[in-house]
């Protein structure tokens, strides 16, 4: 009686595994995986290497390890891997021949890109202070803020050049920063309180503005609690758009911080992936002198001119977003990682719809030359060249 029931057992196993293969197969003659690998850990963050026209390398990181492995972009073998002393909570910075990664308890570390070689190291303990913001590169300077508020200037070998302090209370707490997109022409820090903090790269002077309310008080609208949670600069810097919570669009004149219009939307819930991350930071859009916002969230994608805040398409998701947009500058276009799909945006507002061909729960997205690297949430990177269903 054991003997067959190992028999029947054993068959059972074969016919799990062949069609386990044949799904893969067929999935792979859909979609070309191109590579894939084992990652660091769970959530990670990837961050190319390479000049903006060649990316060489992928570095992948996670906020639950102290590890990294750099891969190559093209066939996926590892370059070179690293263990350190802390755990790397925001993604890391890339520069031209160096990559600048600050770990949980402030450590900063500059790395040779081709060999992972320290460059230089800085450590400036201070007790319960930790970094809240990845580190910026401005002026030829590193910038990085702490829980504390302290913002501190570093030159290019790792000396601490001048530190100054920013107001981050909010009542009783600290209001963490938001990631602002676009700020590349200007250093400047936005805060859960919606306090906005434009500093002078040279003398590290402060202007600030409050978006919300005033002096970082807590403010409720809709009878709920409201919170900045990121915010978009368009190109010329004129203007700053902003998502929020109890659920808001709103957008701002970046000089003197003065609303100029407001879009209310119906779930807060839905400005989230189901592993709670922020879908909805705004992503602006300039094809062919078109001004427009795009707004990802679970279930659609909604573009609203940038100057009125008129919505000008809505555009259902085949299946659940789990990312925020990723753009492609090769390309010049806009990617969209859903739960099972791809999707590819157009200059006309058309998806392009790819069947996701990877194994587990995908998390996040790189694209580059119309190469997708996906990973996991439990951390494995599938490299993709998706095969589009017109």
């Amino acid at each position: 009686m054991n003997s067959i029931l190992r028999e029947k057992y054993s068959i059972s196993s074969c016919i799990y595994l062949f069609s386990f293969l044949l799904f893969l197969s067929q999935l792979t003659l859909g979609q070309e995986i191109v590579w894939s690998q084992g990652g660091v850990g769970e959530r990670p963050n990837l961050t190319f290497l390479g000049t903006e026209a060649d990316k060489t390398g992928l570095l992948v990181s996670s906020p639950f390890a102290n590890r990294v492995r750099v891969l190559n972009l093209k066939s996926g073998e590892e370059k070179w891997k690293r263990t350190f002393s802390e755990r790397f909570p925001f993604v890391p910075l890339p520069l031209t021949e160096a990559v600048v990664m600050e770990g949980d308890q402030g450590t900063i570390w500059a790395l040779k890109i081709e060999s992972g070689r320290s460059i230089w190291e800085l450590r400036e303990p201070e007790s319960l202070d930790y970094p809240i913001s990845p580190t910026k590169f401005f002026d030829n300077h590193l910038f990085t803020f702490s829980r504390l508020g302290w913002l501190r200037k570093i030159d290019s070998k790792g000396v601490v050049q001048n530190r100054t302090r920013l107001n981050n209370s909010w009542g009783q707490r600290k209001a963490v920063a938001v990631p602002v997109r676009g700020s590349y022409q200007n250093l400047a820090y936005l805060d859960q309180s919606g306090r906005l903090s434009r500093v002078d790269p040279t003398n590290l002077k402060v202007r600030t503005d409050s978006l919300m309310g005033r002096n970082g008080a807590l403010e409720r609208t809709y009878g709920q609690s409201r919170e900045m949670l990121g915010a978009t600069l368009n190109k010329d810097a004129s203007r700053i758009v902003s998502v929020q919570l109890p659920g808001l669009i709103e957008s701002f004149q970046f000089d003197t911080g003065k609303t100029t219009w407001q879009r209310r939307i119906k779930t807060a819930s839905d400005l989230f992936s189901s592993e709670s991350q922020l879908l909805a930071l705004p992503t602006l859009i300039t094809w062919e002198g078109k001004n427009a916002v795009l707004i990802l969230m679970r279930h659609q994608v909604t573009i609203f001119d940038q100057e009125t805040g008129t919505p000008l398409e809505v555009l259902p998701l085949p299946s659940d977003a789990v990312a925020p947009p990723a753009f492609d500058t090769i390309s010049n276009s806009y990617w969209v990682l859903c739960r099972e799909h791809l999707l590819k945006l157009d200059s006309q507002n058309r998806f392009h719809t790819s069947i996701l061909p990877v194994v587990g729960e995908p998390f996040t997205l790189k694209v580059f030359d119309n190469l997708v690297v996906v990973a996991t949430l439990e951390g494995k990177i599938f490299a993709i060249f998706p095969s589009f269903k017109e």
